[in-house]
């Protein structure tokens, strides 16, 4: 009985130990210092906790990896989309302070400004003395 009632308590402190990790993932836009390995081999154990416990019908030790498991996507899912926006504005960032970036969008600019964009070593200094 004292041994049941401890595993169950376990498996509830086992249950909320990610949930401050989560919270702060939902909340944070930057998520620095959060490793996704970490919540890769999260998720693995989780798996192996379940299937453990349905093989073997000692559902205190499966209960948790029910919660982990989910927790451990929902940190991974943002860890990915947030690296992906870090990455494309980076990439954004390096466009604009290009020594050419006035040549890359030229959808708002003039006719003129376009073929200027288009051709630019044909600058209009050099375009006037022809």
């Amino acid at each position: 009985m004292v041994a049941e009632l401890l595993g169950w308590c376990g498996a509830g402190l086992s249950c909320v130990i990610s949930l401050p990790q989560v919270v702060r993932t939902m909340r944070a836009k930057q998520l620095d210092g959060i490793s996704s390995a970490t919540y890769w081999l999260v998720l693995a154990n989780a798996a192996a906790w379940t299937a453990w416990s349905l093989l073997t019908g000692e559902y205190a030790a499966g209960i948790p990896a029910l919660v982990n498991g989910p927790v451990a996507i929902v940190i991974l899912h943002r860890l990915l989309a947030s690296r992906h926006t870090a990455r494309r504005n980076k990439f954004d960032t390096e466009v604009r302070a290009s020594p050419h970036a006035r040549f890359t969008d030229t959808r708002r600019q003039s006719p003129s400004r376009q073929i200027e964009a288009a051709t630019p070593h044909l600058t209009g200094r050099v375009v006037g003395r022809l």
